[in-house]
């Protein structure tokens, strides 16, 4: 029996209107936040299944380790492509940009990055770079983040800043 997401009509739609807003060329960045357990996951697999064949899907994510892979959820999007950001990151290029030539391959692509809040520095700034050029770009970039894992001091309130001024 297929599992049914509940109570999550709105962020799903407001999923689904960035990405009908990607496939008109414009891009967006989408922040999934809550506590643990609350459901962010499941909302993204669900908006995952709908992309379909309407967009190229990228999907990595973060894990909790006491030291971060560096650029971990690059490479984890990366993988199985020979795109520019496999090449930057094979060669150890410029991978700010090659993020972004990535993302502008094929319109629209959406990149999910699940767990954000466990990013080691040089992946929140190149999001951060990336998230900042999308809007003219097609292309949905998705975070999920852990409310209760930020604290004041957290780095991805850097990355929260970047995305205000958008």
């Amino acid at each position: 029996m297929p599992s049914r997401l509940l109570e999550r009509d709105a962020p799903l739609s407001a999923l689904l209107s960035a990405l009908a807003e990607a496939e008109t060329g414009r891009g967006s960045t989408a922040l999934v936040s809550g506590e643990a357990g609350i459901g962010k996951t499941s909302l993204v697999r669900e908006f995952a299944g709908r992309v379909g064949t309407r967009a190229r899907l990228l999907q990595a994510a973060c894990d909790d380790l006491v030291t971060p892979r560096t650029l971990g959820p690059l490479h984890d999007a990366a993988a199985g492509t020979d795109g520019p950001l496999a090449a930057a990151l094979a060669e150890e290029g410029q991978v700010f940009t090659a993020l972004l030539d990535e993302l502008a391959e094929s319109t629209p692509t959406v990149l999910i990055v699940e767990d954000a809040h466990w990013a080691d520095d040089a992946t929140l700034d190149v999001l951060g770079y990336a998230a900042r050029r999308l809007e003219s770009r097609g292309a949905l970039l998705v975070l999920t983040v852990r409310d209760e894992a930020i604290d004041a001091n957290h780095p991805l309130h850097r990355l929260f800043g970047m995305l205000t001024s958008v």
